[in-house]
């Protein structure tokens, strides 16, 4: 009898073991996600996990592991397990969940260099009846979060651009602003033709240009270009060292106090947009989004440095321009020339090259 019983028991078990290694993950419900998307190098942010049991029983056990390539580096938190190799490192927790209960744990991170990461899904590891085996399930979407170029402040540089600053604010005074028009006056013809009004040479028979007055607060415009001769291990460098000027002069402009509009040539990770531009504007959300375009441009560009100033030249919406560039290249053909009347002689040229001996 004893017999009969013991391999009664034996037969539920094995059922038991096989039903519950073949469903025990269908019940959770799992999804991740960045507290924070845009980070500065080195900036530590968690990524919260949830799991959900939807099902009727309680799971015993579960085993979630978040891996992650260099340069992402898990932190070690309350709860989490983390280990960092050379390639890597994953972050690990273990819980269990009663019939429609939910958790969520955090997994700290960091990544140390500029870009675009997609975090992966993680995995989470389901037990059996028995306790003796395990099988997993990935779960989550895919999540991006972006890392900022660092700032990169010398004196030299500090000194050049207060120098543009303080002629800019100068300037400011001089240079007739064609927004605030304070009436209208004959055509004398040293004007530019877009000063000319047609309505009121119409009225009155005569050329007539408009009557301005200078803007109370400068503006700037920040141009960057990453079209380059530079070719492999240099490219990258001098490429790394544009977009870390690019960032710490719209720094030095936002804790001026100088709104600014940003213009740029470079191809970004996940867009396809041929040329950026950010319109006039200062603050946390304006820098935040150039933030997220510095972490996220390439090493390409979608159009020639001269395409580029063409452009801006025809723009005219600042009383000073600041070109910022890996090398040399182009700095002396007639779309510059362009470019440097449209800035009024307010022109700041930034060259990566140049930068980097002032360190």
């Amino acid at each position: 009898m004893m017999i009969f019983i013991l391999l009664f028991t034996v037969i539920i078990a094995l059922v038991l073991q096989k039903v519950t290694m073949a469903r025990s993950l269908d019940p959770i419900i799992g999804d991740h996600s960045p507290e924070k998307r845009v980070l500065e190098p080195d900036e530590v942010v968690r990524i919260k996990v949830t799991l959900r049991n939807e099902g009727h029983r309680s799971v015993p056990f579960l085993r979630v592991r978040e891996d992650f390539e260099h340069p992402i580096k898990p932190h070690s938190a309350p709860g989490i397990t983390t280990y960092n190799y050379l390639k890597g490192g994953y972050g690990e927790f273990t819980t269990w969940l009663r019939p429609r209960q939910m958790v969520t744990r955090y997994v700290p991170i960091s990544i140390s260099e500029r870009g675009l990461y997609v975090l992966p899904q993680f995995t989470v590891h389901g037990g059996d009846f028995l306790g003796l085996q395990e099988h997993s399930r990935q779960y989550g979407r895919f999540n991006e979060v972006v890392v900022a170029p660092r700032e990169t402040m010398t004196p030299k540089l500090i000194d050049v651009f207060g120098g543009f600053m303080g002629e800019v604010s100068v300037n400011r005074f001089i240079m007739e602003d064609p927004v605030l028009t304070l009436g209208y006056r004959e055509y004398s013809g040293r004007e530019p033709m877009k000063m000319i009004s047609w309505t009121q040479s119409a009225k009155r028979g005569q050329l007539m240009v408009k009557k301005t007055d200078y803007t109370l607060q400068p503006t700037v415009s920040v141009v960057l270009n990453t079209a380059t001769a530079l070719t492999g291990k240099e490219k990258a460098e001098m490429l790394e060292e544009t977009f870390r000027l690019t960032r710490t002069v719209c720094s030095m402009l936002e804790r001026k106090g100088v709104k600014y509009n940003f213009v740029s040539n470079a191809i970004l990770a996940g867009s396809s947009a041929v040329l950026s531009v950010s319109d006039e504007g200062l603050g946390n959300r304006h820098f935040g989004g150039i933030l997220e375009y510095l972490g996220r441009a390439t090493y390409g560009s979608a159009l020639s440095l001269e395409t580029l100033l063409e452009k801006e030249a025809r723009r005219q919406t600042s009383t000073g321009k600041i070109l910022i560039t890996p090398d040399g290249e182009g700095l002396h053909g007639k779309a510059m020339a362009r470019f440097r009347e449209a800035a009024n002689g307010n022109l700041l040229v930034l060259n990566a090259q140049e930068v980097k001996a002032w360190s």
